[in-house]
Parts: C-alpha cells; sequence; structure tokens
C-alpha cells in the first residue's frame, strides 16, 4: 500500500516536471508564427501580360500594323510584275520581230529582206523604218514602217509597206486589242475592202463618210469602228510622212493629223451606223 502511494507521488512530480516542458514548446510555436508573421509577403513575380488592354488593338490589327503587311504585299507584287516582264519581254521582242520578218515577205514577196535604218526622222506614231530589198538583185525595193497609232482600247501595231515612189503598196496588223465585233473590223477578213482602200494612196490620205470618188486621195471608215478606223489612217499617213522624209530629206513634212488619235468621249458602239 505504501509502495503504491510512492509511485502516485512520483507520476505526480513528473508529471508537474513535464509541463513546463510543454509550456516551452508552446512558447516557441508561437515566437516562429509571430517571426513568419512579421516577415514581409514577398510576391511571386508575375510573367507581363502581354494581351492588348481593354479598347487597345494589337499591333498587327492597328493602323500601323495594317499598313506595313499592305506595304510588303505590294512590295512583293511589284517585284513579281518586274521580274515577270524581264522574263517575258525578250519572248515577246522575239516573236515580233519573227511575225515582222514573215509580213515583209507576205508584203513584198519571199525574195525580200529588210534592213532597220538608223538616223531617220520618225513621225509619232512610227516606231521604226527600214529599206527593203530583192535578195536575188540586191535592188531597194521599197520601204516598210512600224507604226503603233492609238486605237480605241490600246496600239495598234501595224506595218505600212511603201512604194519607192511614196504610195502604199500594203499594210498588215500585227497586234491589237480593239473591242471585239467593233474596233477589230479592221483586221478582220471580212472588212478587207477596209484596208484596201488604201493601196496606191500617197501622202495626206483623207477620210469620208461616203465612198471616195475615183482618183479622190481618200477612205471611207468602217461604220460602227470610226475610233479605230481613224487611228488605222494616222497610222499609215505617218509612215508616208516618214518615207517622204528619208526619199527628200530636204522636203519640209505634211502635218500629221494626231487629233483622230484623242478618242471621244462615247464609244465606239455608239458611232456604229455613222457614214
Amino acid at each position: 500500500m505504501s509502495e503504491n502511494k510512492n509511485d502516485n507521488i512520483e507520476n505526480v512530480e513528473n508529471v508537474e516536471n513535464t509541463e513546463p516542458a510543454e509550456s516551452e514548446n508552446i512558447e516557441v510555436v508561437e515566437a516562429v508564427e509571430i517571426a513568419e508573421a512579421a516577415e514581409p509577403e514577398i510576391p511571386e513575380t508575375a510573367e507581363p501580360d502581354e494581351s492588348p488592354k481593354p479598347g487597345q488593338k494589337s499591333f498587327k490589327n492597328s493602323i500601323f500594323g495594317t499598313s506595313a503587311i499592305l506595304g510588303v504585299i505590294a512590295v512583293i507584287t511589284v517585284f513579281a510584275i518586274a521580274l515577270l516582264n524581264a522574263l517575258t519581254a525578250p519572248v515577246i521582242e522575239k516573236r515580233l520581230n519573227n511575225e515582222k520578218d514573215e509580213s515583209i515577205k507576205n508584203l513584198f514577196g519571199n525574195e525580200a529582206y529588210a534592213e532597220i535604218l538608223d538616223g531617220v526622222e520618225l513621225f509619232s506614231p512610227a516606231t521604226e523604218a527600214m529599206a527593203v530589198y530583192d535578195n536575188l538583185s540586191k535592188e531597194l525595193i521599197g520601204y516598210c514602217v512600224t507604226v503603233e497609232p492609238k486605237g480605241f482600247a490600246d496600239k495598234i501595231i501595224m506595218l505600212v509597206a511603201v512604194n519607192t515612189n511614196i504610195t502604199v503598196k500594203d499594210t498588215q496588223i500585227l497586234s491589237m486589242s480593239e473591242t471585239a465585233g467593233y474596233g477589230s473590223k479592221i483586221g478582220d477578213d471580212k472588212e478587207i475592202w477596209f484596208r484596201g482602200q488604201f493601196q496606191s494612196r500617197t501622202r495626206d490620205i483623207k477620210d469620208i463618210r461616203t465612198e471616195p470618188l475615183p482618183g479622190e486621195n481618200a477612205i471611207q471608215v468602217i461604220a460602227g469602228s470610226t475610233v479605230s478606223s481613224r487611228a488605222f489612217l494616222n497610222g499609215v499617213n505617218s509612215a508616208l510622212e516618214v518615207v517622204n522624209g528619208i526619199i527628200n530629206p530636204s522636203a519640209a513634212p505634211e502635218d500629221v493629223n494626231e487629233a483622230d488619235e484623242e478618242l471621244p468621249d462615247n464609244g465606239e458602239q455608239e458611232q456604229e451606223g455613222e457614214n
């Protein structure tokens, strides 16, 4: 009995001895919590917000971004067109020269050949003058002039064969883009009478509304293609003046009527029916 009593007394003492330890632990925890609370909070480094603010456009959607993109596209387009022209220009020139050689044979005969004349005074819309020779006799048989009068749609590139007496031998269209069914009639086989009117005509050919009288230096334009017909006439008159300047260098040239190159306000379709 006395032993149990002694044991209880020891347990009580042990409990009393442990109480200060627990209180010390509580004090330590409280001190740590106070220290942590006293430490300043360091905010986490946030990544920069690159998204546009409300009401603010991104660069590519802004007027400057759009202008920059359009500028780049324009530069690329111009470069592509220039490159295409550089690649196709020699091909087009070669094809046109081949057509000229073939056309000269059609105009003067298979034995004809031409030489380009340098230093010749050209009257607009003439762009080139050539002397034509017979390949067998080597004699001069005429001249051939390249003219590019302004038609209704664009330039009409054509050759005018001229005899040594400054009369028209024949004509041939190399290229044109006149309105189909209207201005294009000047090159149609059905309208060959129009081009045939120029044969044997001399300088300063006139255009009239009715069929010219015998011996009259005039031609009749095609109804519905007045502008193109007059452009063709202007080209022929220019070629005759160029040849006249070659044969008679001291002679004063006739005034070539360039007013025919100016287009009226109304179109060729509205010219149809004029006689």
